[in-house]
């Protein structure tokens, strides 16, 4: 009994020690540690610090000076938050006279090596809606190399709906000239894990969340973009349009693993990319979840959007994503609105989606393309308000294993499940379940290998009449056959249900 009450005191006075520790790093005010981290992933303690602005100067002048980071085995500079970090009110981080603060925002600079640890806690510039040149909330110069780690190091992956998980926040930009979360400059190598881009603002410029260029490499594990806005009106020789309301990518790599894109809009200009604009870039989606995005109301000032997802002269692979209540139709803009684009400028484009989920979801088409090769596997379209493919010319269309029902547009008459313009190949079905899809010309449609639905509404004039024809010769020979008139009207029926499978 004596040992064992011993050894409870001992677990009482460790527990104790180990508050002891927690309370005096807080008394102390510490709220930022810079460490160097070696080769062997060993990170070595350099410098607390109580407040922001002197610890993040000390590590951006840490992260470029050379001869220090060789002198002391250091691969990379390490900062680790233990509080949330808000710009003051006039939405200022740093004196821009720091290595640290340019433009007075967050600053990493070119070719700089540098992980950072959120440790749970937000970073917010606070500028609402007061938006502002260069007002993102982190500017990542060219070839930096940047780990954000929104919990810490080891961390187990998990998306922004995961209540059971520790994620960063980055917040509160409002930016004329960029990105409002993050911006991303030329073949800079960037990695998020488990970090939220929630409540940021592009105004007058491309992607809200993040904006990603030329030649960058941007991976993002976990977390996600909710509820960011695109705020741009931009016009030139080409039109008047917004881009990327969640993300912006141009001529870059980008990779999405279990990333959460929910209630990110427009609200300004009806634009292209309320979840995701892509341009001249390679785009990798896997186990995401696309939900509530290019959504019109009045009430919170948004106006809807032409596309939810565009890849433009580039190649998107989607795999095991969900595709749930995207978009809000309205007639003015009909016939643009769609779910995925797949458009060209001056190259070409292609998309692969992979055992993936659309439902509910209120746009004019699910995929639209032009002159593209699509190619979907093992997907589910159901109960969407919306048709789901539109396609013209040369455009290599193939379905497999995949279910279709229910994907109904009623804005005008002539909707058609698939809807294929001009002269060319239509799509492929291979193994598909097609539901009560209909056709505008069902001759340019193949459905191989036991698809099945209905042959109806398929704009076929020459299937229905063909049909008919059946029905009419069944008939005869009721008529001129009383004698087996039992027979006949059971063979009838058959074929009449044979008919319908095929």
């Amino acid at each position: 009994m004596k040992k064992i009450f011993a050894v409870l005191m001992a677990i009482c006075l460790m527990a104790g020690a180990l508050c002891v520790t927690a309370f005096a790093a807080e008394a102390d005010g510490v709220v930022l540690t810079v460490s160097g981290l070696t080769k062997d992933g060993t990170p070595v303690k350099i410098e607390d610090y109580t407040v922001f602005e002197d610890g993040w100067n000390f590590a951006m002048e840490k992260a470029t000076d050379g001869k220090y980071l060789s002198n002391n085995q250091y691969y990379r500079i390490v900062v680790d938050l233990f509080a949330d970090w808000k710009a003051n009110e006039k939405g200022v981080f740093g004196d821009d006279d720091g290595v640290g603060f340019p433009e007075e925002t967050i600053y990493i600079p070119e070719e700089a090596k540098v992980m950072l640890n959120m440790n749970g806690h937000t970073i917010d510039r606070g500028l609402g809606d007061r938006n502002r040149f260069d007002g993102e909330v982190i500017f990542i110069d060219e070839k930096a190399d940047v780990i954000i780690n929104g919990g810490k190091i080891g961390d187990a992956i998990a998306r922004a709906d995961d209540t059971n998980a520790t994620f960063g926040t980055i917040t509160g930009g409002n930016n004329d000239g960029g990105a409002g979360g993050i911006h991303i400059q030329d073949d800079a190598r960037v990695t998020l894990n488990n970090v939220k881009i929630v409540n940021n603002v592009a105004d007058g410029d491309y992607g809200a969340g993040i904006a990603v260029y030329d030649g960058a490499k941007f991976t993002m594990n976990g977390g996600g973009f909710i509820n960011n806005k695109n705020n741009s009106y931009i016009a030139d020789s080409w039109g008047i349009y917004a881009l990327g309301a969640g993300i912006y990518i141009e001529d870059s790599t980008a990779s999405f693993d279990n990333v959460l894109f929910e209630g990110n809009q427009f609200t300004y200009h009806v634009g292209n990319g309320a979840a995701l604009y892509a341009y001249d870039s390679s785009v990798m989606m896997n186990k995401c979840k696309v939900v509530g995005n290019g959504k019109k109301n009045e009430a919170d000032g948004t106006v809807g959007a032409k596309t939810i997802i565009t890849i433009e002269d580039g190649e998107m692979f989607i795999k095991e994503t969900d595709f749930i209540g995207n978009g809000d139709v309205a007639e003015f803009h009909y016939g643009e609105t769609c779910l995925i684009d797949v458009d060209t400028y001056i190259g070409s484009s292609q998309i692969s989606v992979d055992n993936c989920t659309f439902t509910q979801n209120n746009v004019g088409y699910i995929i639209d393309c032009v002159n593209q090769d699509i190619t979907v596997t093992r997907s589910r379209f159901t109960d969407n308000k919306a048709n789901v493919l539109h396609c013209s010319s040369d455009t290599e269309t193939i379905f497999t294993d995949c279910v279709f029902n229910n994907n109904i547009c009623t804005l005008r008459n002539g909707n058609y499940t698939f809807n294929v313009d001009f002269e060319g190949k239509g799509p492929t079905f291979v193994g598909c379940d097609m539901g009560n899809s209909t056709y505008n010309d069902r001759n340019r449609v193949q459905i191989e290998n036991g698809g099945t639905g209905s042959i109806f509404g398929g704009g076929s004039s020459a299937m229905v009449v063909a049909f008919v024809a059946l029905i009419a010769s069944v008939a005869a020979i009721v008529v001129n056959v009383s004698s087996k008139k039992k027979a006949v009207s059971e063979t009838a029926d058959q074929a009449a249900e044979s008919a319908d499978e095929e």
